[in-house]
């Protein structure tokens, strides 16, 4: 009895649940692509000083303590 409750539920929303698994995959793929390119990209960086601010705003990016706690950028010119 409930398989048939959940299989009548499913088809009178498969619009709803077709565009939630659509949008989750791509979503997912998104993810995935951007994480690639951004391998990419400092895998073919040579200058120091590039790929270290490319990886400390990704570190940045992700630190979860306060505004206090982080490092700042010095460049000494």
């Amino acid at each position: 009895m409930l398989k048939k409750i959940i299989i009548k539920n499913f088809r009178s929303n498969i619009k709803n649940y077709l565009v939630f698994f659509i949008s989750e995959t791509m979503a997912t793929a998104l993810f995935f692509s951007l994480f690639a390119l951004r391998e990419c990209l400092l895998s073919g960086i040579r200058d120091e000083m590039v790929s270290y601010l490319l990886d400390y705003t990704h570190r940045a990016s992700h630190n979860t303590g306060s505004w206090r706690n982080r490092r700042t950028l010095s460049v000494k010119v």
